[in-house]
């Protein structure tokens, strides 16, 4: 994690402008002075641009060995940007997964992802990606410790040749050196032990008592595509490491980047453990002399390199130690397995210590997992099912835990089961008060199951508990706005935009709509404008846009915004009926009939659209 350096940084700007079909956006990296920037717009029928939003990049993430991405920062807020620079290709497109979903300038960075990529920073609990203060860069004490007294005792003149204050990694075991290297070079979900997060972690530590991680049985399979941060998972594969005690340090230098290392670096590393085997045992190289089996290119052999399952445009060092093989997956557009119609299995591939001995918290770990993997992977149903199957087993033998309950609420809500969501989500709640998180679902369950007072009472103790918490303060506009208390509605979203003015699209699409309502044209107009630049395709904000215009009599700049509508949601309703009245004033009677026709199709009996078609009977 650094700042954008200008004098060293690799990125060129050449062709700089992308364009992504998945979402129709155009997006461009450009320098202004010493700042990096992207820019984000659309083209409308005519060619002409909308929706043109531009914002600086804070913060590089990568060594450039690979990639450089980068986040953009808004009160404390930090968020990845669209477009990332690929080393190997020496050109820009667009971040991993935005080819598939287009998040713009607002997927969120979560508290594992920045802790692994930098130092610990500062985070605000049961918000998604409010930082208070962020590092720059991975420092000594991720892998050594905190080091205050190290360095109270040095510079005392305390010296002595091995500190007991400060962890020296290769003084520990095994399995705790790897865990030192694992806490983020082991792809997969990670579900932590309770009172653990990803800052947490101390080294000298096992992994086992931090958390467990659980990664797709592919990451394990021979010839399949690995993830670019699966070391830990493909080199527990291999003869080598199942053999011989060694650790990621056996062959890697943390103090030296590997793109400074002699080309020989690695097979050297090869050649101390296997100099003195026998040559038949070592290598198949058709060599006429068996010396010469150790002077070729051991890891480009055994350790190929090959295209990556999450990171597009990428080849990475297979760390699954094994014979000579062909055909290693090239680099190119990545196969998400959001892709596949049929579910996949997750595994443990670091277990915590409390799941080894109780197959019931097993069961609860794995069910966490599972939702996770549902929330952000792969949204199959059989997922869902799992979580349910797996918690009702733990909490039967009388086990329980917050987040579990989280899962298994979160679950019901997806398969509309909203009475066994409260159920669930309540119980959470009372386990936890102080948690924001679960009472923010617990309100959207019991919103769900239209218990709209109890739903207030419910998220109002969410954003008192954290008052960053910019989704519950829109969840709390939602309600009040619900139950008519429509000024407090407005003061609720205005609460979100004050937060979070770069991101929030609903809340201003929300207020917009409450200031129409209440004859406000002008400011509803600029918020739902507002809210249509940083989301283009919300349905809601559309047809929104449209109403603002047919009330000021603008009919030719509503139909576009209702067309946009259709083309993203075709069972929308309001857009077919507003577009109806829109061609009634425009002398466009037989487009109106068929928009009102549709609606009934949509909704028969719509008492709106049978009296329009009246009406047009009646002309």
């Amino acid at each position: 994690m650094s700042k954008f350096d200008p004098l060293n940084a690799p990125e060129q700007f050449d062709n700089a402008v992308v364009y992504n079909a998945a979402s129709s956006t155009y997006y461009e990296s450009f320098l202004n002075g010493d700042s990096l920037f992207q820019r984000s717009w659309r083209l409308d029928d005519a060619g002409e641009r909308y929706a043109e939003r531009v914002l600086p990049a804070d913060l590089v993430v990568g060594s450039g060995n690979a990639t450089r991405s980068y986040l953009t920062e808004v009160n404390g807020r930090y968020t990845e940007m669209p477009l990332t620079w690929y080393i190997d290709r020496a050109a820009w497109d667009v971040s991993p997964g935005y080819d598939q979903r287009d998040q713009g300038f607002a997927r969120p960075i979560n508290l594992e992802c920045m802790t692994c990529h930098n130092a610990t920073p500062t985070y605000s609990p049961h918000t998604v990606n409010h930082y208070p203060e962020v590092p720059l860069g991975i420092g000594c004490e991720r892998c050594h410790g905190a080091g205050g007294t190290h360095v109270e005792r040095a510079l005392a003149g305390l010296v002595e040749d091995r500190d007991s204050t400060i962890v020296n990694p290769a003084a520990l075991d095994r399995d705790r050196q790897l865990s030192v290297c694992q806490q983020c070079h082991l792809t997969g979900i990670s579900v932590f032990a309770d009172g653990e997060d990803p800052t947490t972690f101390e080294p000298g530590m096992l992994l086992a008592a931090h958390r467990s991680v659980f990664a797709e049985v592919e990451e394990s399979t021979p010839g399949a595509r690995f993830g670019i941060a699966s070391h830990g998972v493909r080199l527990a594969q291999s003869e080598c490491f199942k053999l011989s005690e060694m650790t990621c340090t056996t062959c890697h230098d943390p103090h030296q980047p590997v793109a400074s290392l002699d080309p020989d670096w690695f097979n050297a590393r090869c050649q101390d453990c296997h100099q003195d085997e026998p040559a038949s045992t070592t290598c198949a190289r058709p060599v006429s002399d068996p010396a010469d089996r150790l002077t070729g290119n051991c890891a480009g052999c055994h350790m190929q390199k090959g295209g990556t399952s999450d990171i597009p445009h990428v080849t990475f060092t297979d760390h699954w130690i094994r014979p000579v093989r062909t055909g290693a997956p090239p680099a190119g557009p990545i196969d998400f397995s959001v892709r596949r119609p049929d579910p996949l299995t997750l595994v443990p591939v670091a277990q915590s210590e409390a799941s080894r001995s109780n197959a019931r918290v097993a069961d609860l770990e794995t069910a966490i997992a599972y939702f996770e993997f549902y929330e952000t992977v792969h949204q199959l149903p059989a997922y869902l099912d799992s979580v349910i199957t797996l918690t009702s087993s733990a909490f039967d033998s009388g086990l329980d835990r917050v987040d579990a309950r989280l899962a298994r609420g979160k679950a019901h809500l997806e398969r509309g089961e909203f009475a066994q969501a409260v159920e669930h989500l309540a119980s959470g709640a009372a386990a936890d008060p102080a948690n924001a998180t679960i009472a923010y679902w617990h309100a959207v369950s019991l919103q769900r199951a239209d218990l709209l007072e109890q739903a207030l009472t419910e998220i109002s103790r969410a954003v008192t508990t954290q008052p960053l918490f910019a989704e519950a303060h829109l969840k709390r506009g939602d309600l009040l706005s619900a139950l008519g208390r429509f000024d407090e509605a407005v003061a609720a979203y205005r609460r979100v935009i004050d937060l979070d003015p770069e991101h929030q699209a609903e809340a201003y699409n929300n207020v917009g709509f409450l200031y129409l309502q209440q004859n406000a044209i002008a400011e509803g107009v600029a918020m739902i404008d507002k809210s249509l630049t940083i989301d283009p395709d919300g349905v809601v904000a559309l047809v929104n846009a449209a109403t603002a215009r047919m009330i000021l009599a603008q009919w030719s700049d509503a139909e576009p915004y209702l067309l946009r509508a259709l083309a993203i949601d075709d069972t929308m309703i309001g857009a077919y009926g507003n577009l109806g009245v829109v061609y009634m004033e425009t002398g466009r009677r037989a487009e109106a009939r068929r928009m009102f026709q549709k609606v009934l199709e949509l909704t028969p009996g719509d008492p709106r659209a049978q009296a329009m078609l009246l009406e047009l009977d009646r002309e």
